[in-house]
């Protein structure tokens, strides 16, 4: 009718109107999309994270030395120790003077029950950085377990001359002495690892067991 309010809308406006929607539902999809997309990565354990980088910075920089020995370390973290093995032992062969290549190397071979190559490696470390603080202490630990008390007692006086706040030093050196049955020299190794950590059980108990 003329002059009345023409209520219909035109073909155009509502055209314009249906792509406007349109996008803000593409926008809406992609949003959740995304949030989906991130939330399941996040649940990724993020030591697989760094395995998956370090594997592609290996794949693209076969000679770089310190991304194998990432790898491996994150290996051995996963408890995967014959891949920590084979990264380590290529980062190794690139660099011989590569500390962390050999420690770490040392402490595979160590949880693989290959305690020869373990004590090789260790002792490289040792002729690369003598007074590297964590060698004697993981090697006094595998010679206690070995029941070489005489050379754990060595390393572990060595490791706790090194690190001498070291709590769990002091309370393998005093089951070094125990076992020889220097409960004299035990007990102060006890008592010096409960005065640094008034909580270790195992050395009170190993000091009571001896008073």
């Amino acid at each position: 009718m003329a002059g009345e309010y023409n209520q219909e809308i035109p073909l155009t406006k509502a055209a314009a109107i249906f792509t406007a929607a349109a996008a803000v539902v593409v926008i809406l999809c992609i949003a959740i999309g995304e949030a989906f997309f991130w939330d399941r990565y996040d649940t990724i354990d993020p030591v697989d994270k760094d395995i998956a980088y370090y594997s592609r910075i290996s794949a693209e920089q076969p000679d770089n030395d310190n991304a194998l020995v990432e790898l491996g370390w994150r290996y051995y973290r996963k408890g995967n120790f014959q891949e920590a093995v084979k990264a380590l032992e290529k980062a190794a062969e690139l660099n011989r003077s590569n500390v962390a290549a050999h420690f770490n190397l040392a402490l595979s071979y160590k949880e693989m029950g290959l305690l020869g190559k373990a004590e090789e490696e260790f002792n490289r470390v040792i002729t690369l950085e003598e007074d590297h603080k964590l060698v004697p202490f993981y090697m006094g630990k595998m010679y206690l377990e070995q029941r070489r008390y005489d050379d754990a007692i060595k390393h572990l006086q060595r490791a706790v001359q090194l690190d001498p706040v070291s709590a769990d030093g002091h309370y393998l050196l005093g089951s070094a002495y125990a076992a020889k049955g220097h409960n004299e020299e035990a007990l102060a190794a006890f008592e010096r690892c409960l005065q640094l950590a008034p909580g270790h059980e195992e050395a009170r108990a190993a000091a009571n067991g001896l008073e």
